[in-house]
């Protein structure tokens, strides 16, 4: 009866996330024909801002894309915070393209880096709407008009989306972490998803909001936090989707991936034991499935075994929806990769915990907590 109960419980948590993935994507799913063309008289200038540290591997690329935009108001600024490569002068070169270089100051005691640089390059830019962009995040020629387009159709002052992969059959796409879909699971109406590889956001607005972020100073999560406030006020929030439509991509190789999964768990386990605790026993359950499975038919358990393999099979339809919301091609691929990346979240969660125990914990070479 034991078995069977855990069998039971495991089948209505896959069956859960199922359900809540495939309701999620239809709510906020980009369909283009739903963004009507903007009147050239009527278009919002646009500050690109782009924080930077230490990304000479990605700038070049990411800055020709966003030259090739084909939105006519458009400002470029790019901070550079404190790089130790040749980032700064890669930026510089682009000077003649019209990208504006911002050298950052020391970071101030408190301040976590990425946040300090969203600060700096919202005080210097001077579009009506600034659309933050990592590094890892490429747009297409005509993603800021889908985007500013989209933002006007729904009437909301703030939308972040999640970027598509289109360099698919690469190890850092087939076995990424889950940050982006835990994200997407634990959403809700009070708390929605938002994305920090790309985000628009009304600049005056976000002024009134926070005055100089430094109420968000130390906030890893402050685009969550951003958005929520938003959400929650007359300006309206909404996520997008189904980005590839938007022409909106990202790479991103897996070890930053997982150093970025590092450090949403070591936030989880510092706040809350009992999120803690319910997110490892999660894990355990997700990772160790297959392992039950044969467990059960091996010990004659074979009720509680069938139960499993469902509450598997679910697990893998999850991975592999979500998948196809993400992945340019290849999700056929997705429930074979789904085990070992189960298992392969549940070792970032200890590796997590045991980093945040030991304070540990950096971003871009810096620590994020204190010892």
């Amino acid at each position: 009866m034991i078995a069977i109960a855990i069998s039971a419980a495991l089948l209505a948590l896959s069956v859960a996330a199922l359900i809540k993935i495939v309701k999620i994507s239809h709510r906020h799913r980009y369909v283009p024909a739903r963004a009507r063309t903007i009147a050239p008289d009527k278009m919002p200038s646009v500050s690109v801002c782009i924080p930077a540290r230490n990304e000479e591997h990605a700038m070049a690329r990411c800055l020709d894309a966003v030259i090739a935009s084909d939105y006519p108001k458009l400002e470029i600024i790019v901070i550079d915070d404190n790089s130790v490569d040749n980032t700064s002068a890669l930026v510089r070169s682009y000077a003649n393209d019209g990208v504006r270089f911002v050298k950052s100051d020391d970071l101030p005691k408190g301040w976590i880096g990425r946040n300090y640089a969203y600060e700096s390059l919202r005080e210097r830019a001077s579009g009506k709407y600034i659309l933050f962009l990592s590094v890892d995040t490429h747009i297409g020629p005509e993603a800021v008009s889908h985007l500013v387009a989209y933002l006007m159709h729904k009437r909301v002052e703030m939308v972040s989306l999640l970027p598509s992969r289109m360099d698919n059959y690469r190890l850092s796409v087939l076995f990424a972490p889950l940050r982006h879909l835990q994200e997407l699971l634990f959403s809700s109406k009070n708390n929605p998803a938002a994305i920090s590889g790309g985000w628009l956001v009304n600049r005056e607005l976000l002024g009134e909001h926070f005055g100089d972020l430094s109420d968000l100073k130390d906030d890893i999560l402050i685009e969550q936090h951003i958005a929520k406030k938003f959400a929650s006020s007359e300006s309206g929030y909404d996520f997008i989707i189904n980005a590839h439509a938007c022409d909106v991509s990202f790479e991103k190789r897996w070890s930053s991936q997982v150093e970025a999964s590092i450090r949403s768990y070591a936030l989880a386990t510092d706040k809350s034991l009992v999120k803690s605790v319910a997110t490892l026993l999660a894990l355990l359950a997700v990772s160790l499935a297959p392992f039950y499975v044969v467990l059960s038919f091996g010990l004659g358990w074979y009720a509680a075994a069938l139960i499993a393999v469902l509450a598997e099979l679910a697990l893998m339809a999850m991975f592999t929806y979500y998948a196809s919301l993400i992945w340019s091609r290849g999700t056929a691929l997705a429930w074979l990769c789904w085990p070992v990346v189960a298992i392969q979240e549940l070792l970032v969660f200890i590796v997590a915990a045991i980093k945040r125990k030991k304070g540990t914990v950096t971003w871009k070479g810096r620590p994020v907590f204190s010892k």
